[in-house]
């Protein structure tokens, strides 16, 4: 009795350890089961898994049965192998490529289950499916690239075309010599630079890139008119980067940005954001165009005003000095100069005459082009070349 007692102990110690055993086993193979049943993919493996061993089995049973084609003895149709290629043909198709540039998402019936990276990827056909977009830098120009904004009349604003952003801008506090510092009304132009980084974060959030650009460009035209509305043309262009500033913080609060840690709530990150253009019009850039040259044209006219005025003053001068030479031949006598001078006394006194009784009715403001002047200022520089030798020693 004691020795079969002691073969039961025994037995139930060697059950228990073997039940030990197993348990552990089961812990250690179905505990990672277990954690991995509580991902997607792994359900989505699982499926397709007992699916493909569903399909195996059928083509197993299949290929026990042929069917002849036109009824041939020789010709015959195997539904195992009909089925098998079939199969084949779906597993080929069910294949989809993330180019290299690209970011994709599977979508398990509409549902984003897993990101992807650029390569080959396994999306069973009618399952699943596969979207993609691009992993580049994207910029988009608000209201639009410069060949679709239409500047014309609204109503008669083409189809696929969009209207300018335009801006009214502040009347200035003080009056400002600046053309450019009063109230006027403006079209301003916007970059905006983003990058997709978490995929299924802005499918599940904001669905594609065209809602994206549509939410992007409503903050931005509130954001630069609110802003603008502020300032003259002349303090936009003066506080450009703060403007660029207030934009991105617009840009990145809608977007979701966290300052903590610098992510999105799109998945996006902003890259950068920019006025491209203030457009004063065509008339206002033509006229500012057009300053600098009107500057160096005041500039040459007051010179060449002042080079005038001081030219008239020297010939005034001049004037008055060949007058006092004409008075004082007289006082001295016309013969002797014409005699000096060897020439005909009446012929002298004649020039002489003229030349006085000219320059008397000028004013002494004869000027370069006059008639006779070159004749009056000769016959003047002849005389005041003979004067000192010909006055008497009391008045040398």
């Amino acid at each position: 009795m004691k020795f079969i007692r002691s073969v039961f102990r025994g037995f139930l110690r060697l059950m228990s350890w073997i039940i030990s055993l197993i348990s552990r086993g089961f812990r250690l193979v179905f505990r990672p089961i277990a954690y991995a049943a509580k991902k997607p993919s792994f359900w989505l493996w699982a499926i397709t898994g007992f699916f493909l061993l569903v399909l195996g089995l059928l083509d197993l049973e299949l290929a026990k049965h042929s069917s002849k084609i036109f009824g041939s003895d020789w010709l015959e149709w195997n539904w195992g192998w009909a089925a098998f290629f079939a199969q084949v043909l779906y597993i080929l198709f069910s294949f989809r490529i993330v180019g290299p540039t690209e970011v994709g998402a599977k979508l398990f019936f509409g549902k984003p289950i897993q990101e992807l990276s650029s390569g080959l990827t396994f999306a069973p056909l009618g399952i699943m499916s596969v979207t993609k977009e691009t992993r580049l830098v994207i910029e988009e120009q608000y209201p639009d690239d410069p060949e679709n904004v239409w500047k014309g009349d609204q109503n008669q604003m083409p189809a696929g075309k969009m209207p300018p952003i335009r801006v009214t801008h502040a009347q200035p506090a003080e009056p400002s010599d600046d053309p450019i510092n009063r109230r006027m009304t403006t079209e301003v132009s916007i970059i905006v630079r983003y990058r997709i980084r978490g995929f299924i974060q802005f499918l599940t959030t904001i669905g594609s890139v065209k809602e994206a650009r549509r939410q992007i460009r409503d903050i931005v035209v509130a954001t630069v008119r609110e802003e603008l509305a502020r300032k003259t043309p002349a303090q936009t262009l003066a506080e450009w980067g703060n403007i660029n500033g207030i934009l991105r913080a617009a840009i990145e609060k809608l977007v979701g940005v966290t300052a903590s840690n610098g992510t999105s709530s799109w998945g996006v990150d902003v890259e950068n954001v920019r006025m491209e253009e203030v457009d004063l019009g065509r008339t206002v850039n033509e006229g500012l165009r057009n300053v600098p040259r009107a500057d160096l044209d005041k500039k040459v006219t007051v010179t060449t005003a002042e080079g005038e005025s001081e030219k008239r003053r020297l010939e005034g001068i001049g004037s008055a000095t060949a007058l006092q030479v004409l008075l004082e031949a007289k006082s001295i006598g016309y013969a002797k100069i014409a005699e000096a001078l060897k020439l005909d006394k009446g012929s002298l006194i004649l020039q002489v005459e003229t030349a006085r009784e000219a320059m008397e009715k000028s004013k002494y403001s004869l000027v370069a082009g006059s008639a006779g002047m070159a004749d009056i200022f000769n016959i003047v520089a002849a005389i005041q070349g003979i004067l000192p030798r010909l006055k008497p020693e009391e008045e040398k």
